[in-house]
């Protein structure tokens, strides 16, 4: 039972792949979830912190409601277009006007088709939408 936990939490096989992909921007802190059920501790999980969050999105071409006037932090994007100028080669990252919304590079999204890590299908464990060469992870 997570509850206000804002942190992601990744497996140390997910964390493998995305190194090898060639992903430095992260932060790893050993982590221990417990079952209450069962009581068994996993400990193949880390809490992660992705350095750097990046304005990206284009908010005049995106569609997105304010409800506190800021664009930054929480907007909820009903679609959301992104600057390819601040992206540059950036693997993954947090939008910075939405801090919970991670963005992937498709090269890292085939790398994880390709391993079985995902189907590409909606409710997959790991979603991602098209978002140009970007989805959400």
């Amino acid at each position: 039972f997570l509850e206000g936990f804002s942190c992601p939490l990744f497996r140390d096989d997910l964390l493998e792949i995305l190194y090898a992909c060639g992903v430095d921007n992260f932060d790893v802190y050993s982590t221990e979830i417990l079952d209450p059920d069962s009581g068994k501790v996993y400990k193949n999980y880390k809490a992660v912190n992705i350095i750097g969050a990046v304005a990206a999105a284009d908010m005049e071409k995106s569609e997105y409601v304010l409800s506190d006037g800021i664009p930054l932090i929480d907007v909820p994007f009903d679609k959301l277009v992104l600057r390819k100028d601040e992206i540059q080669d950036l693997l993954i990252f947090r939008l910075a006007e939405n801090l919970t919304t991670i963005l992937v590079h498709e090269s890292i999204r085939n790398v994880l088709l390709d391993k079985g890590y995902i189907t590409g299908e909606y409710m997959d464990a790991i979603q991602f939408y098209e978002v140009d060469k970007f989805g959400f992870l």
